[in-house]
Parts: C-alpha cells; structure tokens; sequence
C-alpha cells in the first residue's frame, strides 16, 4: 500500500493478518509517482530510455533524415507521454527531458557547436519540448472545456462577469485558490491561468482545428514568450533553457 501525502505517518495495514508492505513508489499505466506525487522517477525512468534509445538511433543510423524521423517517431513521444501530469514536476526535472533533444541537436549539428539550442532546433524543424509541451496541454484543456475530452464534472468553470468590470472576461475560467502549493500547480489550475493571458480571439475559438492553428502561431511568437517568462528571468534565458514551468 502507499499513502500520499505525510511520509511521517507511522501505521501498519494487514488483511486477513497478513501485513501489507508499504511502498515508496507504484507504477499505473506506465506512469510511475511517488508519495508526494512528484513524478521524480518517471521522469528519471523515461530520460533514461530516451537515452539509450537515442544513442541506439546515432550509431546505426547516418543519415540525418532517418535520424530526425525515428526521433520524432520513437523517443520523443517517449518525453511527451501524460503531459499534462507534468505540470506538477520541477523545472530541474523539465530541464532533464528538454537534455535528451538538446544531445540531439548537437549530434546532428557537431560540425558547428557554435549553434545554440534554439537556432539549431529552428535548422532541425522542431521545437523544444516545452513550446511542445505548452502547446499540446493547451489544446487538450480545451478539449476538457468544450468536452470534446472526458473529465469529471465541474473540472473547469468559467468566471462569472463582474457589472464593475470594464474589461471583457469572456472565455475566462475561474481560479480556484488553496494553501497548498501542490494542489496550485497541477494542471487544471496552472493552465487556468495560462488560458486567462491567452488573446481573447484565441479563446473564444469555436473549433478544434482552428484553435490548435490559432494557439500553434501565437506560441512560435515572440508575444507569448514575453507573456509566460515570468519577470525574474530574461527571455533569452526561457528561450535556452526552457525555464518556463509549463
């Protein structure tokens, strides 16, 4: 059995007098998290694979075409798998997936190690994993709004508009407030809060196909680096690192 929450709680559990073991970590569906669900692991677990995977790819593979194709076909989906959990891992952890494209890269770009990450992606054609990441959490939060996508009831409710408010909120969802620290960072609230700075053309989007082109153009912009770097950081520093925590 495992408990999340309190590592300090001290208890046993037995069924039929047969003591259960208690378990610092489970894996469901693939998918492997700890106690304090900080998916530290999983993320260890699939950097490491990728790993391996990658090395596989650039020792037996020379063309860089084919190398491109079986990245984007074998060990990225591998770093994108339940994106949305990733919400609650540390930028540190990001940064760890975000190393496998970067060896990447510079693999495929080892004559010239002038090239920093971002300008070798844009020669590649990829993006880096956290425009990736943003991207495709977007479009799925959209699909749990417009229930295109199963969720439980209530998951997301839109602001009610305020009669003192001179601004229009529409398409703005509400933001619900709480002390803890991990519970304000999981995905539905985080992405709240995200889709709250998105451009109101962007949000009131009637279609699936158009909002994914819509949200695809405005995150390759400049405006949406600028929108979600937060103050503390130079968006060049996002840009080469990926310190947004998205």
């Amino acid at each position: 059995w495992i408990c999340f929450g309190d590592k300090r709680l001290n208890f046993d559990l037995s069924i039929n007098g047969s003591k259960l073991s208690r378990l610092q970590s489970v894996v469901d569906l693939g998918l492997r998290y700890s106690y304090n669900l900080s998916f530290k692991e999983q993320v260890n677990m699939k950097t490491s694979k990728s790993h391996r995977l990658l090395g596989c790819i650039l020792r037996n593979f020379y063309s860089n075409d084919s190398r491109i194709l079986l990245y984007k076909v074998c060990v990225r989906p591998l770093l994108e798998y339940c994106n949305f959990i990733l919400s609650n891992v540390s930028i540190r952890d990001k940064l760890r997936l975000e190393s496998v494209q970067r060896r990447f890269t510079l693999r495929i770009h080892e004559a010239d190690r002038t090239l920093d990450y971002k300008t070798r992606c844009t020669k590649l054609r990829l993006d880096t994993l956290w425009r990736r990441r943003l991207k495709l959490n977007l479009i799925f939060f959209y699909k749990i709004l417009n229930k295109l996508a199963f969720s439980s009831p209530n998951t997301i409710q839109l602001e009610e508009p305020s009669c003192y408010n001179l601004r229009n909120p529409a398409s703005k969802i509400k933001i619900s407030q709480s002390k803890s620290a991990l519970y304000m960072s999981c995905f539905t609230n985080k992405f709240t809060r995200i889709w709250n700075h998105l451009p109101q053309a962007i949000r009131e989007t009637d279609s699936l196909s158009l909002f994914v082109r819509h949200v695809s153009n405005f995150i390759s912009s400049e405006t949406s680096l600028k929108m979600f770097t937060p103050t503390i950081v130079s968006y060049s520093t996002s840009e080469i690192i990926g310190t947004l925590n998205v």
